[in-house]
Formats: structure tokens, C-alpha cells, sequence
């Protein structure tokens, strides 16, 4: 049984809204704690839920049955591929975060060895520059450029490419078809 279509649709949606969240620069926003909270749980979750989600599109290889009307050749590598991509980008992102959620909880005195607070220093410093500068937004913008070809692969796989404007692009300009 093929359960990648049940959960592929959650790191979609709390990644974008994520993206999204990361998007909006104000001022008054990014000093406002609980916005720092909220970006927070929705990389940390759709980072989660889209390793959840190779997971079960590595079993659904398995599965899958080729539509007559589609030539998959390289295809699915390529939708593996840019999953990946999107794991990693908003995995830096969600990394970022975490630490600077454990920072603000004072997670160093749980640490006993001097080269781990040292690198938990690092860690720390490099979490900032992540979550604080417009280096975020830069991943984010990024991440949802990849999450979006990802999506477009897959439903080219699916519906083929005539169903949707941005499967039509991606299987024009990225798998030349």
C-alpha cells in the first residue's frame, strides 16, 4: 500500500507557511518574541514531516505502477533529488531555530565537557546568523523555490503535465519535455 500521498501534503503546507512567515521582514514582527515561536514550530515540524515523507516515497518506489501516458524515466530520481534539497535547506533552517530555542532555555548548563560548550558556542553563533539576518530569508525564498519543483514533479508524475500551469513549467523548462 502506497501511504506517500496521505503525507506529503503536510511539509507542503508548514513549509510554505513557514517560507511565507520568514517572508514578512517588519520590524515590529522580528522583535516580537512569539513570531520567533511560531517560524520556529512550523520549520521544525514540516522539516520533520518532509523526512516523513521521503521515507514513505522511498517505500512507495516500491509501489508504484507507471502510467501509460507518462514517461517516468529520471523523473522520480529527479522528485527524489529536489526532496532532498528541500530537506536540507529548511533542515539548516529548522537546526537554526532549535538551537536557538535550547539557547533561550539555557540548555549549556546540561553540558559537562569544556569542547562541547565550545562547540555549542559555535553552534550558537552560526544559529543567529541563520535566524536573525536576511540569510533566513534567502533559504527560505530557496527552500520554497525547491519544495515547489518537488510538488511539480510529483504531480507530473501523477496527473501528468497539462493538469496544472507550474507542472506544465517545470516539465518544460527543468525535464525539457
Amino acid at each position: 500500500m502506497n501511504i506517500h500521498p496521505v503525507f506529503v501534503h503536510f511539509p507542503v503546507a508548514l513549509l510554505t507557511v513557514y517560507a511565507v512567515f520568514e517572508m514578512l521582514r517588519f520590524r515590529k514582527l522580528l522583535q516580537n518574541q512569539t513570531w520567533f515561536y511560531i517560524k520556529a514550530i512550523f520549520v521544525i515540524l514540516g522539516t520533520g514531516a518532509a523526512l516523513f515523507a521521503i521515507i514513505t516515497g522511498n517505500m512507495a518506489k516500491h509501489f508504484q505502477e507507471v502510467a501509460q501516458t507518462v514517461d517516468f524515466r529520471g523523473v522520480v530520481g529527479l522528485h527524489q533529488s529536489y526532496a532532498k534539497l528541500t530537506s536540507v535547506i529548511f533542515g539548516i533552517l529548522a537546526a537554526g531555530y532549535a538551537i536557538r530555542w535550547l539557547e533561550m532555555v539555557d540548555f549549556q548548563r546540561f553540558l559537562k565537557y569544556n569542547w562541547l560548550k565550545k562547540l555549542w558556542s559555535l553552534g550558537k553563533i552560526i544559529a543567529k546568523v541563520l535566524t536573525d539576518t536576511n540569510f533566513a530569508w534567502i533559504l527560505a525564498v530557496l527552500g520554497l523555490v525547491a519544495l515547489t519543483v518537488t510538488g511539480a514533479l510529483g504531480g507530473y508524475m501523477v496527473y501528468g503535465d497539462r493538469s496544472d500551469p507550474m507542472i506544465h513549467l517545470v516539465a518544460k523548462y527543468i525535464l525539457r519535455r
